[in-house]
């Protein structure tokens, strides 16, 4: 006779281990009413919450799956949004100018996994970094806004 599995243990915490286990708390229907348990053990030397490059794209729906309102987890995990990754003086042109590039982590216009707009800045390339031409972000950051303002 086979036995149901009623507890979970997800052996490691940080990002990937509490989006586990509140995925599947929410699926199992696992609640204080039930027999059913999901247990994350987690190491005290990571931090519950990552930066959160690898969350970004999907964050949003997951907190929804999961029933939890994205208002409340920014205020309970003190986050923040982040609109992208600042590369100084990665490459500093022959004038010596400091040189400065925004990774976008989003676009507004488009998504980077649909297509990629490189060549066409390519062809009507103008002085205007990258950044600035195919995504907001840049422009968000240089003003201190968040994606919400």
């Amino acid at each position: 006779m086979t036995q149901p599995i009623n507890h979970i243990v997800i052996v490691g915490g940080g990002t990937a281990g509490w989006l586990t286990a509140a995925t599947l708390a929410k699926q199992l229907k696992v609640t204080s009413n039930t027999n059913k348990k999901v247990t994350l053990v987690e190491s005290p030397n990571i931090p519950i919450l990552g930066v959160g490059e690898g969350t970004w794209p999907n964050l949003r729906a997951t907190l929804k799956k999961i029933g939890v309102a994205e208002a409340d987890f920014m205020r309970e995990c003190d986050a923040t949004f982040k609109q992208g990754a600042l590369f100084v003086n990665w490459n500093v042109p022959k004038n010596g100018q400091t040189h400065r590039y925004y990774h976008p982590l989003n676009t507004v216009n488009h998504s980077s996994y649909d297509f990629s707009l490189a060549p066409y800045w390519l062809m009507n390339r103008t002085s205007q970094r990258y950044d600035y031409a195919v995504a907001s972000q840049s422009h968000v950051c240089d003003a201190n806004r968040d994606p919400r303002k």
